[in-house]
Formats: C-alpha cells, sequence, structure tokens
C-alpha cells in the first residue's frame, strides 16, 4: 500500500478551504487504497480524529513559534522517511524544510490556494508589503520550489505564483464541490446569504450595508478577526444574523433557506463557498474580480457582477433580483449546471490524485 504524507496548517475543528479541502481528499486517497497519514497545527490538541479513515498528527498552534517550527519539521521528517508521496497544503516552510532534512526521494506535490503575505499585510491594514513581508514571500518562494509540482484552483492565481520565479511550475486544477440534492421546500428565511472568512478583503461590510438599506435579512456565515467590527456595523438590524463557523451539512441546510449569495470580496483564489452556492442552484451576485469572472466563463450572464465602488448600482441589482423569483430560479440552475459540468468535486479529486501519483 502506498503512503502518502499530508501537510496543512489547518485541520477541522479549524475553518477555511484547506480545513475543509484536506479531510475529504484524504478521505478519498483511502479510498483510492492509499495510506494517509496527516501532520496539522492545532489548538484544541484533545480532538477526537478516531472517525477520520487515516490518521492526525496535531502540533499545538500556541506553542512558541521557533518551537513548533522545529516539533512541526522533525514530525514530518520522520514520517517522509517511509512515505512514497508527499501533498502539501499548507506549512510551506516546513514541509520543504523537512523533505531536505529526510532526503525524501518521492513524489512531491504542493497546493496553494492565495496568497499568504498579501493576506497577512491586508489583515494588519497595510496596503504595502513590508521588507519583513518580502523575506517572508522569499522563504515562501523558495519553499514552492522545493516541490516536484505546483499546483492552484485558478488561473489567475497561477499567474502569480509563477511571476515569483521561474523555477516554479505551476499545473491549474479547479477546486470542486459536492453537488446538493434539490429541495422541494420553498420557504426562504434569508434573502442574502454570505459564507467567508471575516477579513478586510471580503467586503462583508458591503453586504451589510446593502441589506441595512434594502431592508432585507442577511445571515453571515464564518469567523474572523473582522467579526467584532462588522457586527457593531449591524448593531440594533435584527434582519442581519451572525452565525459563525457552520458544519457542512449546516452550510447546505442554510443555503436552502436563503435567496441569493453574495460574495463581493477584492480577491479570490477559487471560493469553496461560491462553489457551494451554485452547488445548491442559488443565484450570485459577485464582485468584478478576474476568478469569479473565470467559474462563470461557460456562461457569463449565470451570475451578477457588480463594482464594489458603485453602491448605488449595487443597491439597484440585488434589489433587481430580490424582487424577482423567476430570475432567480433562473440563474441558481444554471449556476448548478456550471458546476455539475466543471467543478464536480470527485473528478477534480481524480484529477490532484492523477498528479500525485503521476511519475508511477
Amino acid at each position: 500500500m502506498k503512503r502518502v504524507v499530508i501537510t496543512t496548517g489547518i485541520f477541522p475543528p479549524d475553518i477555511g478551504g484547506p480545513a475543509t479541502y484536506v479531510p475529504r481528499f484524504g478521505d478519498f486517497l483511502s479510498s483510492n487504497g492509499f495510506k494517509v497519514e496527516i501532520v496539522t497545527l492545532s489548538e484544541k490538541m484533545a480532538t477526537n480524529s478516531s472517525h477520520f479513515p487515516f490518521s492526525v498528527q496535531r502540533i499545538k498552534r500556541s506553542r512558541r513559534r521557533s518551537l513548533r517550527m522545529i516539533i512541526t519539521v522533525a514530525s514530518i521528517a520522520k514520517k517522509l522517511k517511509t512515505a512514497d508521496y508527499l501533498f502539501c497544503n499548507g506549512l510551506y516552510l516546513e514541509t520543504a524544510l523537512a523533505m531536505r532534512l529526510s532526503f525524501f526521494n518521492g513524489h512531491s506535490l504542493v497546493k496553494i490556494v492565495g496568497d499568504p503575505v498579501w493576506e497577512r499585510a491586508r489583515n494588519r491594514g497595510r496596503e504595502k508589503i513590508s521588507v519583513f513581508g518580502r523575506i517572508e514571500r522569499r522563504l515562501i518562494t523558495w519553499s514552492l520550489e522545493q516541490f516536484d509540482r505546483v499546483t492552484c484552483p485558478g488561473e489567475n492565481l497561477a499567474r502569480v505564483v509563477k511571476s515569483w520565479s521561474s523555477k516554479i511550475s505551476v499545473d491549474v486544477i479547479h477546486n470542486g464541490v459536492h453537488i446538493f440534492e434539490q429541495r422541494t421546500d420553498n420557504s426562504k428565511k434569508y434573502d442574502l446569504v454570505v459564507i467567508s472568512r471575516l477579513v478586510p478583503w471580503k467586503n462583508v461590510d458591503a453586504v451589510i450595508s446593502i441589506a441595512k438599506e434594502l431592508n432585507c435579512t442577511l445571515v453571515v456565515i464564518g469567523d474572523g478577526p473582522e467579526r467584532e467590527s462588522l457586527q457593531n456595523q449591524a448593531l440594533g438590524n435584527t434582519n442581519i444574523s451572525f452565525l459563525g463557523t457552520c458544519t457542512t451539512e449546516e452550510i447546505e441546510s442554510l443555503l436552502a433557506q436563503s435567496r441569493v449569495f453574495c460574495q463581493l470580496s477584492d480577491y479570490e483564489g477559487l471560493s469553496f463557498s461560491l462553489l457551494q452556492a451554485m452547488s445548491s442552484s442559488l443565484p450570485c451576485v459577485l464582485s468584478d474580480i478576474e476568478a469569479n469572472r473565470a467559474v462563470f466563463n461557460s456562461d457569463q450572464d449565470a451570475a451578477i457582477f457588480l463594482q464594489t465602488g458603485n453602491h448605488q448600482q449595487n443597491l439597484e441589482e440585488v434589489s433587481k433580483i430580490l424582487g424577482s423569483p423567476e430570475l432567480q430560479k433562473n440563474m441558481g440552475i444554471r449556476a448548478q449546471e456550471i458546476v455539475k459540468r466543471y467543478f464536480d468535486e470527485r473528478e477534480r479529486m481524480k484529477e490532484m490524485m492523477e498528479l500525485l501519483a503521476k511519475y508511477d
């Protein structure tokens, strides 16, 4: 049985793209005859992982960073001694160092879903990357150069990653989602739904402003450093609900209770939450950025694209779709057809597995 080591910075009960993707990909690999071992950071060391069909080694995230890195590198290197494959979905520097220390000669694949240096700068309220950020970028670039192949979920992000180094070769493998069953229950509790990390570049505040001015209901799913300020913005408005972290099953139910999905972010790789909404046949109101446009390449009129700076026009567009059940149904059906054709989870995971084992 071939052994695969998977490294990730976040894993359930954490939230975020890798925390959603890694356990599902690990399960997929296990069902296809691989022995999977995962190394991850975690706040909750006592979390029960016995329900997964693979082993999970958790390293305490709150340890002093230098000590945590030493423990993480040593743990990954130990597992790589007997591994055939390595799949990295985070912990880029630690994993690259572990490959070097263990003299790993199996096939290695790394998935990068965003620009972590840019994201950290924005989280700190900076528009430009600092000197320290440039050093971080160089370390991440060096790390990616150590892998046999690099993969990104979208073409735009792939171009960005390639620009960091001529030594990096990037394959685009889109994210995929489970196709939700159509529900016959037509009752809708929420007009608008947002599923997002609550960070500045997601522009959840813009959706809250729209909901307040249109006096419509909004549910915000997700957590992050902006949650308190966003709740303060919505203070006193009983139409706006913040639910924090939700399970996949809870999200499926909440999407079924919603009319329109909103995502007005400045930047995306390829959004899992967007694909989830499309899979649930929700019409989508999106920021007019390349990553969002690319999802709808085959049918550009199957979503509404907004310029986030044009508040009045955005109000009119959201009001228009909320006022038309026929438009909602039409766009939702077309969105789900796109997911079925291009973003089916099992097909995309099969593509990732084949790239991982490409040289066998």
